[in-house]
């Protein structure tokens, strides 16, 4: 399991030109282990147990999503129902039901997962 901070996301600023403007963890010292590698401000550092959706409630283009996969389709739908494009680690889902539930909702807002 990849911890936030130690993801793919380092690779989205640098070939894509998309900026990393908060971040979101249940275990304070990741957090802010990862708010300091990116240089977030702290008052975009979201913790606890429902910190995926205030940072997908916030104001946001797009979701980096690097949660264990049993969480992908809470933390997807949160994303995509606040309006936001998602990206999504692999795996996306540990059963075809959260995949289908991940589809949906990308569907339904019409938002790209």
């Amino acid at each position: 399991m990849r911890r936030a901070g130690q993801l793919d996301r380092p690779l989205l600023p640098e070939y894509s030109g998309a900026r990393i403007v908060a971040v979101a963890d249940v275990i304070r010292e990741h957090l802010d282990r990862t708010r300091e590698k990116f240089k977030v401000d702290g008052a975009r550092a979201y913790y606890g147990p429902e910190a995926y959706r205030e940072l997908a409630s916030s104001k946001l283009d797009a979701v980096a999503i690097e949660t264990p996969p049993y969480f992908h389709p809470d933390h997807a739908a949160a994303a995509v129902d606040a309006g936001k494009h998602v990206y999504l680690a692999k795996p996306v889902a540990v059963d075809v039901p959260g995949c289908k539930r991940i589809l949906a909702a990308g569907r339904k807002r019409r938002r790209r997962i």
